[in-house]
């Protein structure tokens, strides 16, 4: 939930701006309420495991980045 959901309220403005189309997926109501939520669901002992989401997330958008770049 933290690598996913906050990373698309945090750096999805970013993202949004890169993908084709609109972006609408990455905008959101109310997105500190969202955030505040998520982190009353969140503890320190799911750090590990964020740690390797999150390195897969990183993983995966380079490997999209590369697709996009072969496909210019």
């Amino acid at each position: 939930i933290y690598v996913r959901h906050m990373g698309d309220l945090a750096g999805g403005q970013m993202i949004a701006k890169k993908v084709p189309g609109a972006g609408k997926y990455y905008q959101f109501e109310n997105a500190d309420n969202l955030k505040a939520a998520v982190r009353l669901k969140i503890n320190d002992n799911m750090a590990e495991e964020a740690k390797v989401c999150f390195d897969f997330a990183t993983q995966f958008f380079k490997e999209m980045l590369e697709i996009a770049n072969i496909n210019k």
